[in-house]
């Protein structure tokens, strides 16, 4: 876990109760969101025929960019949603064929062609990998003890001292 010496002050000069928005001035993004909520859907539905279509042996009428080499270690060029299920593909039947529902980015159909076995690793890398991987377990541990201690709290608002200016 890493600490850092870091003290935040602030001060609030403006406080603005919350407030219901008016339907005309939230009218756009409702419909907005409603517009990406339903491409989405059509897009997650298009995506699984063509997967099933493709698991048949057909070619579902997709072309395929060229092929890209993608690693664990590459977090920031496919989301977390596509790298879990290119690497969960199984390496004795390639190529495979996988779907991956990006949210309202739609609906990605990856072709994992080859598996390549594990990069040798020295032992500064392996330090590395354990030291981040023990950053990573302590976070999750520091969360599951916030969220228990926040379930046992018994918390209550005075929502007249917050209203007070």
């Amino acid at each position: 876990m890493i600490c850092l010496s870091v003290l935040v002050a602030a001060r609030v000069t403006e406080h603005q109760p919350a407030a219901q928005r008016k339907f005309e001035e939230v009218k756009a993004e409702i419909e907005a969101q409603l517009r990406r909520e339903e491409a989405a859907k059509l897009a997650r539905a298009q995506g699984q025929a063509k997967l099933a279509e493709l698991a048949k042996g057909g070619d579902a009428g997709l072309r395929w960019s060229t092929p890209r080499f993608v690693s664990a270690r590459d977090r920031d060029r496919l989301p977390p949603e596509a790298q879990r299920k290119i690497f969960a593909a199984d390496p004795a039947k390639l190529p495979a064929h996988v779907g991956a529902d990006l949210g309202d980015q739609g609906y990605a159909i990856l072709r994992v062609l080859r598996a390549l076995p594990p990069e040798p690793r020295n032992d500064k890398q392996l330090a590395a990998d354990l030291e981040a991987a023990q950053r990573r377990a302590g976070a999750e541990q520091f969360e599951a003890w916030l969220a228990s201690l926040r379930a046992r709290a018994k918390i209550e608002v005075n929502k007249e001292n917050l209203e007070k200016k």
